[in-house]
């Protein structure tokens, strides 16, 4: 009994049918993605919000993507913004601690109580953050020049 080798022709053949199967999945990987994170779901809504001055208008959104999920530190961090800009300061400290506390959010985190404390003219506190900063990523061109 023999075994039947493809040629040429049915190695291409096999060759094109599966780089059109990687294409097509990609192209569903890539389309699911999109539909997760689109353009319409609230927190880029919030994000339009925040872009467009519409502080209070985002904190809503924001809010209410936090009590649906805890652990969406992205959200903490964009609400502390908003809370900074329209002067809720202690809201804004609280949020970006709570960010700071993800190992992942912590730079972020880290810039934005700086910048708070800069704009508090606590100088040596924002000192201090951009230094953790810097001690973290230093490469982080931000932290040496608020820290200068």
């Amino acid at each position: 009994m023999s075994r039947i080798r493809p040629n040429n022709k049915s190695k291409t053949m096999m060759s094109n049918t599966m780089t059109k199967l990687t294409t097509a999945f990609q192209f569903c990987i890539l389309t699911f993605i999109y539909s997760c994170s689109g353009q319409n779901s609230p927190f880029a809504n919030a994000k339009k919000l925040i872009d467009n001055q519409d502080y209070k208008g985002a904190i809503e959104i924001l809010t209410s993507i936090i009590e649906k999920q805890p652990s969406f530190d992205s959200a903490y961090i964009e609400r502390a913004y908003a809370y900074m800009m329209v002067g809720d300061i202690q809201n804004s400290f609280n949020d970006y601690n709570h960010a700071k506390s993800n190992p992942s959010y912590e730079i972020n985190a880290l810039n934005g109580r700086a910048l708070l404390n800069y704009n508090l003219i606590e100088y040596q506190k924002s000192i201090d953050d951009c230094s953790k900063i810097i001690q973290l990523d230093n490469s982080n061109f931000y932290a040496y020049y608020c820290r200068g």
